[in-house]
């Protein structure tokens, strides 16, 4: 129990005596203790909480630029993905309409537009779309170059998607 007692000291420039024997708790005061626990006419040893005011600020300022990069990393991953599923979408929903509804899809120009059409919420020209009729089937492809939020990783990606229907 001796033991116990004496690892309970708490900060040596807080406390200098177990916390069992807090002076606030108990209304008592010990001696030396006129100026503070902290400034002790008697003790040789510089206090160890002193240099710790600005420990906060130190590691914030470390762990909020790889929080910021870490959430900024997972939109750009969002973004990235969506556009992906978008084209993915908008190339399929094409190639569908180039094999079952002639008169809305029957050129190569209308196929491209229509899938511009498709791509909700995205910006693209018709020029990103490529379609190749086959003998038995239809295929639209796409190919985009997609910019980051975070220069560090590389600048743009490229995306491609393709479908492909038979022509019954």
């Amino acid at each position: 129990m001796h033991r116990r007692r004496q690892s309970r000291t708490i900060c040596s420039c807080r406390r200098n005596y177990p916390a069992h024997d807090d002076t606030v708790l108990s209304g008592t005061s010990h001696s030396g203790d006129a100026d503070g626990p902290c400034h002790r006419e008697n003790s040789m040893k510089r206090p160890v909480c002193l240099g710790t005011s600005g420990a906060a600020a130190i590691e914030f300022a470390l762990v909020v630029p790889l929080v910021l990069l870490f959430t900024i990393g997972i939109v750009d991953v969002g973004r990235l993905l969506w556009t992906q599923t978008t084209l993915d979408r908008a190339v399929q929903a094409a190639a569908r309409c180039a094999a079952v509804n002639t008169t809305t899809c029957g050129s190569a120009t209308s196929i491209k537009n229509y899938a511009v059409t498709q791509a909700y919420g995205m910006n693209i020209d018709s020029s990103a779309f490529t379609v190749s009729t086959g003998t038995s089937d239809i295929c639209v492809y796409a190919s985009l170059t997609f910019q980051l939020i975070i220069p560090w990783v590389g600048d743009t990606v490229n995306l491609a998607a393709k479908s492909c229907y038979p022509t019954s």
